[in-house]
């Protein structure tokens, strides 16, 4: 049996989009086979949906804005933009701190937090003071302050409160409203120290909060008369005088 020979394909030139096949046995010879077309449309759709999906949330942003409804974050970043003022300076000398636009926080080349100090007071040592100044001999004594603070009076109205219990001789107190201020703290002062002003001096001392100093005065017969003011008190024998001068809390 013979054998049919086998056709060469010869072209000696090629133009345009050809495809060639030779031997081919089954499957598909193309430009585009159905596997690839299917791929491409596969990919054709993803990109179609992806589009569209884009599409459709612009439109809705779009949609929510038009009617004034933004959501908190764009809200807050206009809020942040207001009132914003370039700051413009000519020329700078020495140390500078700038800070615009500042939100909390604190900036400064120093900061200094001043915090009120607890308000003064002897309530709960009223009953340890009364029983130890019971067991010395009695005093006379003024107080020297300026009113113008209810920490002050307060003080003031709690120890005339104690020294009286006592049974210390008041002076009518003398209230400064005018001149510079008076220095902080209590101070004790006093003629001649003995073991009743130097009891007073001690119990004050044990109770926090309270910045108490004691001020020997020489060269002067009492110190409840104040210098430059009338006499209104007479020293009486064997009684101590103490001027009680209350300050600020500062």
């Amino acid at each position: 049996m013979n054998k049919k020979e086998k056709a060469a394909i010869k072209i000696n030139e090629v133009k345009g989009n050809v495809v060639i096949s030779k031997d081919q046995r089954g499957g598909i010879t193309t430009h585009e086979g159905s596997a690839d077309k299917q791929s491409k449309d596969r990919k054709k759709s993803f990109w179609e949906r992806s589009y569209f999906v884009a599409a459709t949330v612009l439109a809705v942003l779009g949609i929510l804005s038009y009617f004034g409804i933004n959501f908190l974050w764009e809200g807050k970043m206009r809020e942040n933009k207001k009132n914003v003022e370039p700051i413009s300076i000519n020329k700078v000398n020495g140390d500078v701190v700038i800070s615009q636009n500042q939100s909390g926080g604190q900036t400064a080349h120093t900061i200094i937090n001043n915090v009120e100090k607890p308000k003064r007071s002897i309530k709960s040592f009223e009953d340890s003071i009364i029983t130890e100044l019971r067991k010395h001999p009695k005093a006379a004594y003024r107080f020297y302050y300026n009113p113008g603070t209810a920490e002050v009076n307060n003080l003031v109205n709690e120890l005339d409160k104690v020294l009286i219990q006592v049974g210390w001789r008041k002076v009518h107190p003398f209230q400064r409203l005018a001149g510079p201020p008076l220095p902080n703290g209590i101070t004790i002062q006093f003629v001649k120290q003995n073991e009743t002003n130097t009891a007073l001096v001690i119990e004050l001392m044990k109770i926090p909060g309270l910045e108490v100093k004691a001020n020997y005065v020489e060269g002067v017969s009492d110190v409840i008369n104040i210098p430059g003011l009338p006499r209104d008190y007479e020293p009486i024998e064997g009684v101590s005088d103490i001027l009680i001068s209350i300050g600020p809390n500062e």
